[in-house]
């Protein structure tokens, strides 16, 4: 007979599964996919819970991919905490401490049924004394039948609607998460275009999520985003969270008795305010774009270019960068880089 075993309602929302794939390269659906084979080889394991003994072949088979990367979410699942000593950590806690097999159960009730049928036959069987007795018991509670008394009728009206608000509460806090991942991919989607990154920051939903669970507004995410874009368009973000801190400041400065907004422009980091730990920040950035497409930034995406309009200034490899010269090296050497063979690449730092 096939066996069973349980599945969480949020599983396919947890964002444990995007920052896993982000390590590992992959979607996070796929992430989805090796967890579900994983649980299910767990559940049929001689000791329940553990993979141990798993196939890394069979699994990239199973779910369409290379067993590299089954290896690769397999470590990200240790890193994250899912999955420690070849064991789902959970397992004893989300699962039943019996097996999901209804054969005891129904012989239980079969025991219990005739032991109700015997009791029945002997009360049957019961001495003429005890008849009138029973006819009284039987009156009374035709009585209570045909005229219930009012304070019965309240107090199962209250067990009723007690049990309804449960209910209602449950179904509510289903449908509020339901809502919250539905409008985080809308959102989440939002920000990507209006980064220039339509299919970047992918492992970053369960950032968006975090956001609207923690009590922000859309009005002030998409505001904060705004914001920031034009305090410093031509920044390089690697990561959603870069936006919490200015996302907080709206919310603060929207509530009753937050301070007040300071103006725009006194935010702007140029050239001629921005200190070494802005430099090396920014040439961090860019020296981490090199490393990953090249020196040449036409073949950069448009979200990762620094360009020629940055308030910083032209970017290291362009006429009139200000950048500093030995923190230009620094930033290199720091990624393992070297200037391109060219003498003329470094020229605009070094005659400046």
């Amino acid at each position: 007979m096939t066996g069973w075993f349980r599945v969480w309602e949020d599983m396919a929302d947890d964002p444990k599964w995007g920052a896993i794939g982000k390590a590992a390269r992959v979607p996070p659906g796929l992430v989805l996919g090796l967890a579900i084979k994983l649980l299910t080889r767990a559940s049929t394991n001689g000791e329940r819970g553990s993979i141990a003994g798993y196939n890394a072949e069979a699994l990239a088979y199973g779910i369409g991919c290379k067993a590299e990367k089954i290896e690769a979410m397999i470590a990200g699942m240790k890193t994250m905490g899912v999955i420690v000593d070849d064991r789902f950590v959970a397992w004893d806690k989300r699962q039943p401490k019996r097996e999901d097999n209804s054969a005891d159960r129904v012989r239980a009730h079969r025991e219990r049924a005739k032991s109700a049928a015997a009791e029945a036959v002997t009360q049957c069987n019961a001495p003429e004394a005890d008849a009138d007795e029973d006819k009284k018991a039987a009156a009374a509670a035709d009585t209570r039948t045909a005229k219930p008394n009012t304070d019965d009728r309240v107090g199962e009206s209250v067990t009723a609607a007690a049990a309804a608000s449960i209910d209602f509460s449950v179904k509510r806090d289903q449908g509020r998460r339901t809502a919250i991942v539905d409008q985080a991919v809308g959102l989440h989607r939002w920000i990507c275009e209006r980064l220039g990154a339509p299919g970047g920051y992918r492992g970053d939903l369960g950032v968006v999520i975090g956001w609207l669970e923690a009590g922000f507004v859309e009005g002030d995410i998409k505001g904060a985003v705004e914001d920031v874009l034009m305090r410093n368009g031509e920044q390089l973000f690697t990561s959603l969270r870069y936006f919490e801190g200015a996302i907080a400041d709206r919310r603060r400065r929207r509530r009753p008795g937050g301070t007040t907004a300071k103006p725009r422009d006194s935010a702007v980091i140029t050239a001629a305010t921005a200190t070494a730990e802005h430099w090396r920040q920014q040439l961090d950035l860019w020296a981490r774009q090199c490393a990953k497409f090249g020196f040449d930034q036409k073949r950069w995406p448009d979200f990762a270019r620094w360009s020629d309009r940055h308030p910083m200034g032209p970017p290291p490899d362009s006429d009139g960068c200000r950048a500093p010269p030995e923190l230009v090296d620094a930033a290199l050497s720091k990624h393992g880089l070297n200037w391109p063979g060219a003498e003329n690449a470094r020229v605009a730092v070094g005659q400046r």
